[in-house]
């Protein structure tokens, strides 16, 4: 919600925040798509490139929703 929130209004600090945040996260949990997403998308913002940006929160969205799934059901077996 963060980022799509930060994509609307081109706040630059708020997206690149919010995806460097998520990238480290996302390697802490072993989630190198997610976190390489979130690295390119951080890259792309700092750079200016908002279109780009917009792609690459769309492959974040995607790796985050694949991580999800996968936690819930590794949670599922406990």
């Amino acid at each position: 919600t963060k980022l799509d929130e930060a994509l609307a209004e081109k706040d630059e600090f708020k997206m690149a925040s919010t995806a460097h945040t998520l990238k480290g996260s996302a390697s802490n949990l072993g989630a190198r798509r997610l976190s390489v997403a979130s690295a390119k998308l951080e890259k792309a913002v700092k750079a200016g490139e908002w279109r780009e940006a917009a792609d690459f929160l769309l492959t974040v969205k995607i790796e985050f929703q694949r991580v999800e799934a996968a936690l819930f059901t590794e949670l599922q077996k406990t």
